[in-house]
């Protein structure tokens, strides 16, 4: 029967939550619309199919004198219409049931309701004022403590207990993850990335009011982990995980030192791509472009990627080089300072040949 309505239910859903601009979260209204659906064709079945089936099949055996065939026919055809009658009166009697309390109704889903509800309602409280005393002077968790022991199973049996640890902030603006990578910790780090791949943005875990960062939940980790070259875990992020956006990667706890090390010209923020050019990670710069469709026209300091790749850049990084300027075609005339002009002032013939062939120089812009 479902299959029936399903073409036409869908049709008509499209157009009933475009039209009111209804928001679906979740597959109840389907769910109740495609009940009405099926109703509707069980009323239309009995009047319009199954009783003029019966009145056509009864002329047709009254003159055919009731052979075995039509009796055969009929009785299935009456067989139809106590099924549909049967389902009719099963609506009407819970449509009865639901519009008044009464003592017939079954309790089993009411209890199961109340539960679901006070689970939801405890879990939700409980994220929004976690255990404090779970939390150390620099706000580290007992996932943050549980990736410096040696046993690994209690950090996998803390973190599958307390899953909303896996995105909570210390004091240095780190995950457990990001202090996995810190702390060159492998195996740690694959274990709450396997864990954290679990949760997405709409989880209940964004009711959490301490600081946390489970929207932008991979971006300082995969640059910590180019940082500590550690290209192994590099593969290990989902598909298109990382955005093309600033990352913090100096440890501040107050804004008087954010303050010192802007005024010692310290690099506070820095983008993975970034990263990856000025320390020549071929492979870093590979993955962010096939994996993540990172965007190679971000500028740092009015500073382009491909600037930083060509600033350390040897013979070597001729091969990424090229496969960059095929496959994005980022814009080398952006910034401040210009590729073309840091590849002539190195001498490097090769590069600004590249750079001439793919990347469309303006001549007249000075840097």
């Amino acid at each position: 029967m479902y299959f029936k309505i399903l073409p036409g239910y869908l049709k008509v859903f499209n157009w009933f939550t475009n039209k009111f601009k209804v928001s679906v979260e979740d597959n109840n209204m389907a769910l109740f619309t495609i009940e009405n659906y099926y109703r509707v064709q069980i009323f239309t079945e009995i009047f319009l199919q199954t009783i003029p089936m019966m009145i056509v099949q009864t002329t047709n055996n009254n003159n055919s004198k009731w052979e075995i065939t039509g009796i055969i026919s009929f009785l299935i055809a009456f067989l139809l219409l106590i099924k549909d009658g049967t389902q009719i009166i099963a609506f009407i009697s819970h449509r009865v049931f639901d519009s008044v309390e009464s003592t017939l109704r079954p309790t089993l889903d009411e209890q199961k309701n109340k539960r679901d509800k006070n689970a939801y309602f405890n879990l939700r409280n409980y994220l929004n004022e976690p255990d404090d005393q779970m939390v150390d002077g620099d706000g580290n968790t007992s996932l943050h403590q549980a990736t410096r022991l040696e046993e690994i199973e209690v950090l996998d049996t803390q973190a599958t207990i307390h899953p909303h640890m896996l995105f909570i902030l210390n004091q240095m603006g780190m995950t457990p993850l990001d202090t996995a990578i810190f702390e060159g910790k492998n195996d740690r780090a694959d274990l709450l990335l396997k864990k954290s791949k679990k949760f997405h943005s709409m989880s209940s875990i964004r009711f959490i009011t301490k600081p946390h960062r489970l929207e932008l939940k991979y971006e300082k980790s995969f640059t910590l982990a180019i940082q500590k070259n550690n290209n192994d875990l590099l593969f290990k992020f989902p598909n298109k995980s990382i955005r093309t956006m600033y990352v913090p990667i100096s440890p501040m706890k107050s804004y008087e030192q954010y303050k010192f090390l802007k005024s010692v010209n310290k690099d506070i923020f820095m983008t993975p791509i970034h990263l990856a050019c000025r320390l020549s990670n071929d492979e870093a710069i590979r993955v962010l472009i096939e994996k993540h469709q990172y965007d190679m026209n971000i500028l740092l300091d009015e500073k382009s990627p491909i600037f930083e790749l060509i600033s350390t850049s040897t013979y070597q990084d001729l091969v990424i080089l090229s496969y960059a300027m095929k496959t994005c075609k980022p814009d080398v005339n952006a910034g401040s300072k210009l590729p073309i002009n840091q590849a002539i002032e190195r001498g490097n013939k090769l590069i600004t040949k590249v750079l001439l062939e793919h990347g469309n120089a303006n001549f007249y812009k000075k840097d």
